[in-house]
């Protein structure tokens, strides 16, 4: 009898404690559907637009940016230049505003030629018809080297030592194009030279890495030309300005905390006069 009384006790806890998670699977599966269907932020296009720049269209804010995120190295305002534009657009004295905060920020100074060694210089930005900037709110993987920078077709070789947010390109100049298949380069390097660079990965420096089978001259040749500086020095020789191409701008505003409101927040994008080139609103 007192096994059964035992039994029918834990049968009724085990429906209490089912009915309870229920209630409370319910709830929040409840207050998610609220906090997923917020209205975006009540405000007129008078107050959005209350000072429209002759250049609105030219450069707008991407669906890219993620000013949600709690983590300021992840917080960016992703904008992009129209391709249809005639020329290029100096960003000197732009910012970022926050209507309902009344935070700004302006865009910060920058590299064009990004050196990891020696000094880099700092450069207006501009933005040419189809380049995008990104501005992240926290600190750069590379501050110590600088602050902010442009991206180029060997940018892939950075981010194989630091972590960006968003992702640097991992595609860099082709390195099957090194060493051509000539009876010279055979004779100096290896066949068995050639064809590790036709299989090497893009953007990676090979140091210890290397098949035991390569010549000590094809060794040395690999630890000279696969890595970032080598590769900007010959692309950029090779083909000038064309190597920052296709690219853009990373630029870092330094904040410890997040910028921007997780809700109810409308930002606009100023140009050097104060005036409203674009509006990003949720």
């Amino acid at each position: 009898m007192f096994d059964f009384l035992k039994v029918v006790f834990v049968f009724i806890l085990l429906v209490i404690a089912y009915y309870l998670l229920k209630g409370v699977v319910s709830s929040n599966i409840s207050w998610s559907r609220v906090l997923n269907n917020r209205p975006p932020l009540q405000i007129t296009d008078a107050e959005l637009w209350s000072n429209p720049s002759p250049l609105r269209g030219a450069i707008t804010i991407s669906e890219k940016s993620t000013p949600k995120q709690e983590n300021p190295d992840k917080e960016y305002i992703y904008i992009r230049a129209k391709k249809s534009n005639s020329t290029a657009i100096d960003m000197s004295g732009w910012s970022i505003k926050s209507i309902v905060s009344n935070t700004k920020v302006y865009f910060p100074p920058a590299t064009l030629m990004l050196k990891m060694i020696g000094s880099n210089t700092t450069d207006p930005v501009y933005l040419a018809p189809g380049e995008y900037a990104i501005l992240i709110s926290g600190r750069s993987p590379i501050y110590s080297v600088t602050p902010s920078f442009h991206t180029n077709k060997c940018i892939g070789y950075i981010s194989e030592f630091n972590n960006f947010t968003p992702t640097l390109s991992s595609t860099c100049v082709d390195t099957k194009t090194i060493l051509p298949p000539t009876p010279e380069n055979v004779k100096t390097y290896g066949a068995e030279c050639i064809d590790f660079l036709r299989q090497a990965k893009s953007c990676k420096s090979y140091t210890n890495e290397m098949p035991a089978n390569l010549l000590p001259a094809c060794r040395d040749l690999v630890a000279r030309k696969l890595n970032y500086h080598s590769c900007l020095s010959d692309g950029f020789n090779k083909e000038g300005y064309k190597i920052f191409n296709n690219g853009g701008w990373y630029l870092y505003l330094n904040h410890n905390a997040e910028i921007w409101r997780n809700t109810y927040e409308a930002i606009q994008l100023l140009d050097s006069q104060g005036r409203v080139v674009d509006v990003l609103k949720y």
